[in-house]
Parts: C-alpha cells; structure tokens; sequence
C-alpha cells in the first residue's frame, strides 16, 4: 500500500551503508507514491568529520557526467577518500565549499593532495 508519508533513511555515500534519519518525508502534492521508507543520500556521522570536506575519487571514464553534477549513482568510486579542512579547501580550489561538504573529484585531486601533504612535512 502507498501512503503521503514515508520514513527518510539516508545512504552515505562514502562507506554504503544506511542510517535512520528519524525524518518524515512527505508529498505536498497528496498523492500516494512513497513506500514505508525512502533512501536519500547523505554522510554519515562516521564518515563525516566536522569542519572538513570529503573529496571521493572517482574514475572519470566509468562515472556518467551530467554537465557539471554527478550523481552518486552514476559515480564509479576508486575508494581514494580524502578528509580537507574547509578553510585550506577554499584557498587550493578557490572555490566555495560543496553542498554537504562532499565532493567528487579525479584521482590526479587526491594525488596531487598527497603530494601537498608530504611536502608540508618535510
């Protein structure tokens, strides 16, 4: 049976697993279309770390580019994630911060971030 409300249960992005989000999604328009639950996506609380915006790799030849947006269905993941401070994010990229705090990014990102960050060690 449909019904005008369903229960939110989020999918993370990064690690694929759900988590309750003890929200009520509801049709404005009043019509019977949602199941008992309805998957969105969002980070989890493991996976998302405050104050840092996550940078997951993806292969570009396998994911599907819709102009600028990827969709996280559509995203072929390569595992590389990478954890950036929101303030150093905005001064390498400048560029304001992505919805969510998530974005995907080629792997070149992560490598050329890997390389930053040796350096800063040394």
């Amino acid at each position: 049976m449909k019904s005008y409300v369903t229960m939110e249960q989020k999918m993370c992005p990064v690690c694929g697993k759900e988590h309750d989000t003890n929200a009520l999604l509801l049709d404005q328009r009043r019509r019977e279309c949602f199941e008992m639950k309805t998957t969105t996506y969002g980070q989890c609380d493991k996976c998302k770390k405050k104050g840092y915006v996550t940078m997951l790799a993806i292969d570009p030849n396998k994911s599907v580019v819709d102009g600028a947006t990827i969709h996280v269905n559509n995203a072929h993941k390569t595992g590389e994630v990478i954890h950036l401070r929101k303030k150093v994010f905005t001064k390498i990229f400048n560029a304001s911060l992505p919805p969510d705090d998530m974005c995907y990014v080629k792997p070149e990102v992560v490598t050329m971030l890997k390389k930053m960050k040796k350096k800063e060690r040394t």
